[in-house]
């Protein structure tokens, strides 16, 4: 489903997206906001958002969030699609803070991706939460992931 990887994903695009602040890439459009930065690669001297620094909140959020779903049992096997539907809404957004170029009608690449990519992973969604593939889900015997490996070890031929 995806539920192990949407934390370490999510913790792992905020570091890169500290490592562009750092590097002064990906910055935002100019701003007259106290916490505006002046980005040497820019070619200017404008305070600009730093949108390394919102979207590695917004991500350690997200992990946060996640973190939190999976110790209670919330969402199982949704995981990673909702991670995946918030940054696509959450990019959608902030690319309007963002100097991209527009590709159609002044709409960036990302802001068309968004609403391309968004159906599939809401039918996904969808589909892992029928009634059926519930029931599927509930027949599968759970087995502790020590036993689990136990069990291969000592079943596997020598």
């Amino acid at each position: 489903t995806g539920d192990t990887f949407a934390v370490p994903v999510a913790v792992a695009v905020a570091i890169g997206r500290l490592a562009c602040f750092v590097g002064g890439c990906c910055f935002g459009t100019s701003t007259s906001l106290p916490w505006g930065v002046r980005f040497s690669r820019s070619g200017d001297d404008l305070a600009r958002h730093p949108t390394q620094l919102y979207e590695a909140a917004f991500h350690l959020a997200l992990a946060g969030l996640l973190l939190v779903l999976q110790r209670r049992g919330c969402l199982r096997g949704q995981h990673i699609k909702l991670y995946i539907l918030a940054y696509l809404a959450y990019r959608f957004l902030t690319e309007l803070i963002r100097p991209e170029p527009g590709l159609l009608w002044g709409v960036t690449g990302y802001q068309w991706a968004a609403p391309a990519l968004a159906p599939l992973f809401m039918w996904l969604w969808w589909r892992d939460a029928t009634p059926a593939c519930a029931r599927r889900c509930a027949a599968r015997p759970s087995v502790p992931a020590s036993r689990s490996s136990a069990r291969t070890s000592t079943s596997s031929p020598r």
